[in-house]
């Protein structure tokens, strides 16, 4: 018993360590040299998370070696879709010098993980040591419209996410392709960019919500790829456009504060095939079927607001039940309206910073039962032109961000 208390004090001191996330500046035209240029100033960051990495040793490389035709089939879908992001990929392996699989693996985290809870009933976190930890990133959003239009997101996701992530800015101007040339990505380390949070130089900000729908579409496009395709959207149309155009393997929640209308969204998107009441959850991929892609987008209209955490909330899909989720949902509704605070920053930080279910609190720590730790909490405030990060709790933290950054 003793031990058991002296590994949880020391557990809880390893989680309080101060974070040092670095700012990466890089800039090419060329999709490869982007990725090698991350993958070189990652490459230390990207060693680290390899060898500590239990979804990537546990989950995804024992997949990969008993399902090499369905690995190929993931790569060639998601190659003919995108060209430039597997290039960006290969430049990352490059620079980083891992094994491109690997990368190409963790950029398929989700949709693996998934299909081996269909094969084995067995989550990510049965995977990890010794306490219960996914991998998977799994977020809270609050969305405002109201005197300002203000989107506030919690990044939370593995704890040895803390010292391997990075901020990344990419400037890609001189490129042939008709996007956004600037943009500004939170990274997870070995895998494609644009899953977490970001802004680019058309006024678009976005943060992501990991779903877990029960079925994958097995050749789908990923969700990190269509993620990254809607990172340099020029227009909130052009963006819906994409992930109408995608056939999305699996699903996701994505949050929008489009600077140039002044309106917010939240998008829910997954396979048409979840809607089935029965189905297979190794279904193979049919480009033809028109309704491939389910959608729905939610405007959060004047005087009003939304939350989002991890699980659909309007879509009509199966999907598994997230605890943290349930209980992070009600307890904003408990709190009740951010609009209430004069000072709506603050009120979106009194819900993301919240800690009052101490099973499930909002604002993540890593302690059983939850398995997941708030790694920064984001602030964009399109009226102020910035964006504040938070490497600790903003609710007690409000006036001290750990960084701020300028919009474009």
């Amino acid at each position: 018993m003793n031990s058991f208390i002296f590994f949880c004090f020391l557990f809880l001191f390893l989680i309080s360590i101060t974070k040092s996330i670095p700012t990466i500046e890089v800039k090419s035209p060329d999709h490869f040299e982007i990725g090698k240029q991350i993958g070189l100033a990652m490459k230390e960051r990207i060693y680290k998370y390899f060898e500590e990495s239990a979804v990537l040793n546990y989950v995804l490389i024992p997949w990969f070696e008993n399902h090499l035709e369905e690995y190929t089939q993931f790569y060639d879908a998601n190659y003919l879709k995108y060209p430039h992001y597997m290039d960006e990929l290969r430049g990352l392996a490059s620079g980083a010098d891992v094994s491109f699989h690997k990368v190409f693996l963790l950029t398929l985290s989700l949709e693996i993980s998934l299909l081996v809870q269909s094969e084995t009933g067995k989550t990510v976190i049965n995977y990890v040591n010794p306490f219960p930890q996914p991998e998977l990133e799994a977020c809270s959003d609050v969305l405002i419209n109201d005197q300002k239009v203000i989107l506030g997101h919690n990044e939370d996701a593995n704890i040895n996410i803390t010292d391997t992530s990075a901020f990344v800015f990419v400037n890609q101007t001189g490129t042939t392709s008709n996007e956004a040339n600037n943009y500004f990505t939170f990274m997870y380390p070995g895998s494609l960019w644009g899953i977490a949070y970001g802004f680019n130089d058309h006024n678009l900000m976005f943060s992501m919500n990991a779903v877990f729908p029960k079925c994958v579409q097995i050749g789908g496009h990923a969700r990190s790829f269509i993620a990254r395709d809607t990172l340099t959207s020029t227009s909130f149309d052009e963006m819906i456009s994409k992930i109408k155009n995608s056939s999305i393997a699996s699903g996701f929640s994505l949050n929008v504060l489009d600077g140039n209308t002044k309106k917010i969204y939240n998008i829910e998107a997954a396979s048409s095939y979840c809607q089935n009441t029965t189905f297979d959850p190794f279904l193979k991929s049919n480009n033809d079927d028109p309704n491939y892609t389910l959608m729905n987008v939610l405007e959060v209209t004047q005087n009003n607001y939304s939350e989002h955490f991890n699980m659909f909330l309007r879509l009509n899909v199966s999907q598994y039940t997230d605890e943290s989720s349930v209980h992070r949902l009600k307890r904003a509704e408990e709190i009740g309206s951010p609009l209430n605070n004069p000072n709506l920053a603050q009120g979106i930080v009194d819900i993301l910073g919240d800690t009052q279910d101490t099973q499930w609190p909002i604002y993540r720590d890593a302690i059983p039962p939850d398995s997941a730790k708030t790694i920064t909490t984001s602030i964009f405030d399109w009226d102020q032109k910035t964006l504040s990060i938070y490497d600790n709790n903003p609710k007690i933290n409000f006036d001290n961000p750990y960084k701020v950054f300028q919009l474009y």
